[in-house]
């Protein structure tokens, strides 16, 4: 068995980038593992299932481009060994305006051990203004839409040998992911805007 991260990355409104992903325990090879992670985050964003999929709550410059997985060493400090990589073209198709692109959705992973060693967690991008309730925190028809794509997505992934585990780097551990889940507040992540210079708009003084 191998640990595999997989990894998706794409751009933002503004021209940033973001990235979130994954690890599994898995016994396919590298490039089988990518090959699903691929369908994995395809079918995620398109909808399989009855799901909907997320292109509606994501602006159009909002582009998913590449999934990267790449291959765990079996002794610390677990380098990468291998990393194979498929690209991708999966925009979104709202044509409202989007979030600051430093806002992130969490998706919380949750294994059987209830310490922090088991808790996980990825940070989707910044989704569309339309899916801020109006007491400003995520809309719960998103968050239900969001959940059963994600749901749908890992219930072909899983059966294809990609199921999501949490990696400890420490330890060279891992557990089983049984529980995931998606907050009503948004959080930050400050290391998604690097690229993006802020524009200042100044006034003398009178």
């Amino acid at each position: 068995m191998t640990i595999y991260l997989h990894k998706a990355s794409g751009v933002l409104p503004a021209g940033d980038i973001f990235n979130f992903g994954w690890h599994s325990n898995s016994s396919n090879s590298l490039p089988t593992a990518n090959g699903i992670a691929a369908t994995w985050i395809t079918e995620l964003w398109n909808g399989t299932g009855g799901a909907s999929g997320l292109p509606a709550d994501f602006q159009t410059n909002t582009i998913v481009q590449k999934m990267t997985t790449t291959q765990l060493g079996t002794t610390a400090p677990y380098r990468a060994v291998g990393v194979a990589a498929t690209d991708l073209t999966l925009a979104g198709t709202a044509g409202t305006a989007n979030l600051p692109q430093d806002i992130a959705v969490v998706v919380s992973l949750r294994t059987s051990d209830p310490s922090r060693k088991g808790r996980g967690r990825f940070y989707l991008p910044a989704p569309v203004a339309a899916d801020v309730a109006s007491n400003g925190e995520l809309a719960s028809s998103t968050i239900t839409g969001w959940m059963l794509s994600l749901l749908n997505a890992w219930s072909v992934s899983s059966v294809a040998g990609e199921h999501p585990v949490i990696f400890s780097r420490g330890t060279g551990l891992f557990q089983g992911v049984v529980r995931f889940g998606i907050g009503t507040l948004f959080d930050i992540q400050r290391r998604r805007v690097n690229k993006v210079n802020t524009v200042r708009v100044f006034d003398n003084m009178p």
